[in-house]
């Protein structure tokens, strides 16, 4: 990605633009996540962090066909 945005010559186009703020805000907060997860009680029990983990994915993907659907399906 960060290769990219530095050599790409073409214009950038909005969901290329809200495509990488997805993806960044998603690393923040998966970060945060593994960071913190020490301090985090409820992720004690197996199985909760890999859930959490993946309902941040899932709400990601979610967000990325809910802002950029144009651009996958564009009209005809």
């Amino acid at each position: 990605m960060a290769a990219y945005w530095v050599f790409a010559k073409t214009h950038r186009s909005w969901a290329e633009i809200r495509w990488s703020l997805i993806n960044i805000c998603t690393s923040v907060i998966l970060l945060a996540s593994l960071l913190f997860v020490s301090s985090l009680s409820w992720v004690s029990p197996p199985g909760r962090l890999e859930l959490g983990v993946a309902v941040i994915c899932v709400g990601r993907t979610i967000a990325d066909y809910w802002w950029s659907w144009a651009c996958y399906f564009p009209k005809r």
